[in-house]
């Protein structure tokens, strides 16, 4: 399995993310550009994947027709109005996120205002 990981930063904090990915041998690349990934930059780059692993850039369909062989978009965090849903369905592409992942930064947050 091939798989991008477009959202940033991806593994700074703690390595165990793509530790996991090596412990299963996932072959990935992580965004080479430290920032968000432009529309464009995108279709160039994910004709070879199985996996994304999303951060807020737009998927859209544009996108999405140039991802010939992408099977699963996991989305970090919980929004996933930048994914053009309807396409990634018709083409077989399975979306997931993580919509608790941000509820004790939140939480923790809004304590410390």
């Amino acid at each position: 399995m091939k798989t991008l990981i477009t959202t940033i930063p991806f593994g700074e904090v703690s390595s165990m993310p793509v530790d996991l990915l090596k412990e299963n041998k996932i072959d990935f690349l992580i965004n080479p550009f430290g920032r968000k990934i432009r529309e464009e930059e995108l279709i160039n780059m994910i004709a070879d994947y199985d996996a994304i692993i999303a951060g807020t850039e737009k998927i859209s369909s544009k996108v999405l027709k140039s991802a010939k062989k992408l099977k699963l978009i996991s989305r970090v965090g919980s929004g996933i109005t930048n994914i053009d849903l309807k396409f990634a369905k018709s083409k077989g592409i399975n979306i997931c996120y993580t919509p608790d992942a941000p509820t004790n930064a939140v939480a923790e947050f809004t304590i410390g205002l």
